[in-house]
């Protein structure tokens, strides 16, 4: 319930807790919950590398060599939900603290908060409007913001990760998961 209430005031939700918590299963789960699968094209798992510090791996990249834009998953994704507005498309983007979240998801930081202020239409740019990438026809330099795309990330809470900044604590809703760590497992099963 509450990963369905923290969804429904903001599309872009972060899961917190230890490994092993099952924040990704739950996100999995939700997902199935609503419809969107991997097999109808409607849920992606997004594995967060380190070394993602732009977002060319999101939303793309026009490559110099081939003069074509090279779409990242933002830029699928938002495709996907533009051509099924009245279906919900899910991400779920695994231990997204791995990497600076504010500089890899900017663009979509700051669209959603355009989009939340009730702007009229709101864009995702995906590369300068000055660029004529060969496919421009198919991809042009924005698309509109999915208003059916809810973006669920998971977060470790441990030494190996950093820490989330205030503007993205801003934009999502955070919801820390718990496990109580016990000994009972080590006791033995008694039977009657």
């Amino acid at each position: 319930r509450r990963l369905y209430v923290a969804a429904k005031t903001k599309p872009f939700v972060i899961l917190a807790g230890l490994t092993g918590s099952g924040k990704s299963t739950i996100a999995r789960l939700f997902a199935a919950a609503l419809g969107a699968h991997a097999h109808n094209g409607r849920f992606q798992r997004v594995a967060v590398r380190p070394d993602w510090i732009d977002q060319s791996e999101v939303l793309g990249t026009v490559n110099p060599l081939s003069n074509r834009f090279e779409p990242g998953w933002l830029a699928t994704t938002a495709r996907q939900c533009e051509r099924n507005p009245d279906q919900i498309h899910v991400v779920l983007l695994d231990e997204m603290n791995l990497a600076p979240v504010e500089q890899y998801l900017a663009e979509y930081l700051s669209a959603l908060e355009e989009a939340r202020s009730g702007s009229e239409r709101t864009v995702l740019p995906l590369y300068s409007s000055g660029m004529a990438p060969d496919n421009a026809t198919d991809w042009p330099s924005s698309l509109a913001f999915p208003l059916n795309l809810l973006v669920i990330g998971t977060v470790n809470v441990d030494e190996t990760t950093r820490v989330l900044s205030d503007r993205v604590l801003d934009r999502a809703n955070v919801l820390q998961l718990s496990v109580a760590v016990s000994d009972a497992h080590h006791r033995p099963v008694s039977r009657s």
